[in-house]
């Protein structure tokens, strides 16, 4: 297990197969209404207050997962104060309270390439550098070009514009350029087109 301050209200864990085995959980468990999760989070809590010495156990906790190839996965914590503690977990995904607003966490960025080589290259920088970022990848044939939509962090999204500049070129971000590409493209890849490709490099 690896804990990191990002803010002095964030961390990011980093937990193994092996970690999540230990505590009798997985990713595909995590759910802010499970009993296991809920205790889970709580022991990490006490660890975040030991090894960096955040204590977010007086505040709503927000929580960002995402799933790593190894079995393990990628954990942001952040608190949110001033909020009922009845329910003090929320994971990415459950229903927002109403009145409540948030920015999306997730942003749809789409480029196009001239050849699947050119892709590839893009996925094994993206993959190399910010694989705990993305969050779903779509491969696609459109105009016999080649498209990649990734669903991303939003604060990623900028990082991605450079890169598929550098490999491509930048065709928008945004529900309309991902539902224009998937309307118009022959879907070849869906949910892990990055991961795929990689795998055929290396």
């Amino acid at each position: 297990m690896k804990i990191e301050k990002i803010s002095r209200s964030k961390v990011k864990i980093e937990l193994s197969f092996y970690d999540l085995k230990a505590n009798h959980i997985s990713y595909k468990q995590l759910d802010c209404n499970d009993p296991d999760t809920k205790r889970f989070i709580s022991l990490l809590v006490q660890n975040i207050r030991q090894k960096v010495d955040i204590d977010l156990s007086t505040s709503r906790l927000f929580i960002e997962a995402f799933e790593q190839p190894d079995g393990g996965c990628i954990l942001y914590i952040s608190s949110m104060p001033d909020r009922s503690l009845s329910d003090p977990f929320r994971l990415q995904g459950e229903t927002r309270p109403r009145g409540q607003r948030y920015q999306s966490v997730f942003e749809s960025v789409v480029g196009e390439f001239d050849s699947i080589d050119a892709v590839s290259q893009l996925c094994l920088s993206l993959y190399s550098n910010y694989s705990h970022l993305v969050h779903k990848s779509h491969l696609y044939l459109y105009r016999n070009r080649y498209r990649l939509v990734v669903e991303t962090m939003s604060r990623l999204d900028k990082k991605l514009e450079i890169l598929f500049n550098e490999y491509g070129r930048f065709t928008g971000r945004g529900v309309v350029h991902k539902a224009r590409t998937a309307e118009y493209g022959s879907l070849i890849v869906a949910d892990c087109a990055v991961e795929r490709l990689v795998e055929v490099l290396c």
